[in-house]
């Protein structure tokens, strides 16, 4: 919305993540590295250092405050749905160097000559504490079911998953075997009910959660 807001009033947009908690820094880096420029580029030329240095700047609000209920009428309504679909095609631009990294562990691990069923797992706090607005997640044996049902009827040959889960890699890997292909990365147990609460023993442990995560994402 803040975004679609500086479009539609002729302000220029740069995004900071730098000035309030969040998952993607740590405790003392907060006021010192925005985080956003890990991941992604900046909508427009203008770098967070060059714009505190001008006259006129506008601070956005930090809040999010939308319920899912009306992320769901968004994408419900074609028209709206559009509007912000081309905010996001124009403006946000996952960075050079993730898109890279995603493309070589895509290439190393996937052939081009396999039919590959992409399939996510939304595991631990999804399913372990309820979360207002969600649809209900199955079970882990309907979701491995369901998989292996689209596998046949799509003649795939291997799956990729997408998840946090470890518990979720131990259980398709004992079905699937071989044929089961995922991203090398720390995963959270099944039994995690915050995982932005969940710290893995590593140096720039926010850093490296999203990385892996938008890494994932990508090569899904």
């Amino acid at each position: 919305d803040n975004m679609r807001e500086c479009v539609g009033g002729g302000i220029i947009p740069v995004i900071d993540f730098s000035y309030f908690e969040n998952v993607y820094l740590e405790k003392d880096e907060i006021g010192k590295i925005n985080p956003w420029e890990y991941f992604f580029e900046q909508p427009t030329m203008y770098s967070t250092r060059a714009v505190y240095h001008g006259k006129n700047v506008i601070m956005g609000n930090a809040d999010c405050n939308c319920t899912i209920a009306e992320i769901n009428a968004i994408i419900d309504d074609d028209n709206e749905l559009r509007k912000y679909c081309s905010i996001y095609e124009k403006y946000i631009h996952i960075s050079k160097r993730i898109e890279k990294k995603a493309e070589s562990i895509y290439t190393c691990m996937i052939s081009s000559e396999w039919r590959v069923l992409g399939f996510v797992y939304r595991g631990t706090d999804y399913r372990n504490r309820k979360v207002i607005g969600e649809h209900k997640q199955p079970s882990l044996s309907e979701e491995i079911d369901k998989a292996a049902d689209l596998m046949e009827q799509w003649g795939c040959d291997h799956i990729f998953l997408a998840t946090e889960d470890q518990g979720a890699i131990e259980k398709f890997r004992d079905f699937f075997g071989e044929r089961l292909v995922y991203v090398d990365k720390e995963r959270y147990p099944s039994s995690v009910t915050a995982t932005t609460e969940y710290r893995f023993d590593r140096k720039q442990d926010a850093y490296y959660k999203g990385e892996e995560y938008l890494t994932e994402i990508y090569v899904l």
